[in-house]
């Protein structure tokens, strides 16, 4: 069975801990996650979170703090 793929958008919102633990629930099933994420975001990321990127690239496994595999967010 092909995997339902799930549309995800992460804005600069306060609140980002509740879509890192979403994320982290999609990763569990079996969903191919279209991640877009704005730059308000990685912001909001650094804020609340303490968690920067270098070069302000967003990267998914800095974000959940563990590894992601490479077909399951794009």
């Amino acid at each position: 069975m092909a995997p339902e793929r799930v549309i995800f958008g992460i804005t600069g919102a306060s609140g980002v801990i509740y879509a890192k633990a979403l994320l982290r629930e999609l990763l569990t099933l079996n969903q191919q996650i279209h991640l877009i994420v704005s730059n308000a975001a990685k912001i909001v990321m650094r804020e609340e979170l303490g968690v920067a990127f270098p070069s302000n690239r967003f990267a998914v496994e800095t974000f959940l703090g563990q590894a992601v595999p490479e077909e399951k967010v794009i």
